[in-house]
């Protein structure tokens, strides 16, 4: 029980006190307009009411402020539950709708990431049509960026903690943010540390802290005035990340600081804020490992300072773009099997194969691929590699998979994907001869490095029915 809660208490306690205390005054008072002073005490100290109601009323009145505070805080935590239970919902149902316009954007953006390399692979362009198609690779990439931004926002608790790179996080929410803020006239700023950032936590709950602070920051802003900047900095000093979200609003009001982060406490007009937004950001940082605190001055704007753990640990899954990877010369003999049920993905992903060497087949769902490669088994047609997507009619990718583990079919499996909810994590872990996630708009590069992999690892004699 805190401190704060005692006194309330004890205060409830007096409260009850004087009412006993009121009622003997008064009956003093008459009883001393006709006795002296000993009747008066004798006839008050005969009257066990008088001590019975000093020690019941006092009693009561505790109890009662003890209950209140009890039923007070139980309704506080129910509410606050019933916010982050809604929230929570929110966020999953944003989480689900962000996995199928993911898969819808990025499957397109699969096509023209594809034959846009392919064309700049083959070459014969001029210098001016080189960085025509160099920058609708990067416009390419762009979008997909903020399609991953979008989902990684909309993760819920049952994320993994991993090792995160601070400032590429801070990059995503950026990219995410600043041409939507741009239009109300706030600039978003960055000032990034040139240093190694890295920290164990929860990305999408990161994200979610970053993309509060700025959103309170901007509504600051526009309270005050018609333009404003949020600067996100980062720094690091031994082994304490810091990052720093700044603007230049109104500020906040002294007597308030104390409360910003206490559930349902807003300065916003009713219907415009909840006060559940700062809560969520001091739990989600909590939750990470951090602390986090805030500096403020009324029209000179506010910082919210995160202070996070450092850690040597490098970023899982890591690795560096090379566009240097080689085939090895016996790869013309090697045989890649394509399930998707769109046209233009498996034609794609078919003629990129078949430009690094691999034959190839395609099939239209995970039934199709299934009896194709019963069939192959059993007239001894060797099958080296398996590239398939999740999201299929007849039979889906995951269903499919599954069928291969139970029919003991060991070939190498890359999933390949737009979006999936799917927890693709969990089928790499679950089916070893699940090799490689490949996310769609994938690159020739990683789909090079995929098959060079696998060949150095493998070998021609690896793929069959065990």
């Amino acid at each position: 029980m805190k401190s704060t809660d005692v006194i309330k208490i004890f205060i409830g306690s007096s409260i009850g006190l004087l009412f006993p205390a009121i009622f003997i005054f008064i009956d003093l008072k008459q009883l001393g307009a006709g006795f002296s002073y000993d009747e008066i005490l004798f006839v008050s100290k005969s009257q066990n009411i008088y001590i019975f109601s000093l020690i019941i009323f006092p009693f009561v009145s505790g109890l009662v402020s003890y209950l209140f505070l009890r039923v007070s805080k139980f309704n506080i935590e129910l509410l606050k539950e019933q916010k982050k239970s809604a929230m929570n919902s929110k966020l999953a149902a944003l989480g689900t709708l962000s996995a199928g316009i993911g898969h819808e954007i990025n499957n397109p953006l699969a096509v023209i990431r594809a034959n846009i390399e392919m064309y700049l692979i083959k070459g014969n362009l001029d210098n001016k049509w080189s960085k025509k198609f160099k920058d609708s690779l990067e416009m390419v990439d762009r979008i997909k960026h903020i399609v991953d931004g979008l989902k990684n926002t909309a993760r819920d608790k049952e994320e993994e903690k991993k090792v995160i790179d601070l400032n590429n996080a801070v990059e995503k929410v950026v990219e995410l943010l600043k041409e939507i803020y741009a239009r109300d006239q706030i600039l978003l700023e960055t000032d990034l540390v040139k240093d190694k950032t890295t920290f164990y936590g929860f990305e999408g709950k990161f994200q979610q802290i970053l993309i509060n602070l700025i959103s309170n920051a901007k509504d600051a802003i526009l309270e005050a005035k018609n333009e404003g900047s949020i600067k996100i900095i980062t720094t690091r000093k031994k082994d304490v990340l810091r990052v720093i979200v700044k603007d230049d609003g109104n500020g906040i009001d002294k007597k308030n600081l104390d409360k910003i982060f206490d559930t349902f406490f807003t300065t916003k007009e009713i219907g415009k804020g909840s006060g559940m937004g700062l809560s969520f950001v001091y739990e989600f940082t909590k939750e990470i490992g951090g602390e986090i605190n805030v500096v403020s001055k009324i029209s000179q704007g506010t910082e919210f300072i995160i202070d996070l753990p450092f850690t040597k640990d490098n970023l899982e899954n890591s690795t560096k773009d090379n566009n240097k990877f080689e085939i090895r010369d016996d790869v013309s003999e090697k045989f890649a099997l394509v399930v998707d049920d769109e046209e233009e993905i498996s034609d794609v992903l078919s003629e990129v194969l078949e430009g690094l060497n691999f034959k190839t087949n395609v099939k239209e769902n995970g039934k199709d691929a299934l009896d194709y490669i019963m069939e192959a088994l059993k007239n001894n047609k060797k099958i080296d590699i398996i590239f398939t997507d999740i999201k299929m009619p007849v039979m889906d990718g995951v269903t499919f998979i599954k069928k291969l583990q139970e029919n003991n079919i060991n070939i190498p499996v890359v999933v390949i994907s737009g979006g999936s909810s799917v927890n693709v994590e969990k089928l790499l872990q679950d089916h070893l001869f699940v090799k490689e996630y490949l996310k769609k708009p994938f690159r020739i590069v990683d789909i090079q490095r995929i098959l060079s992999n696998y060949i150095s690892l493998s070998g021609p004699e690896t793929c069959d029915k065990s």
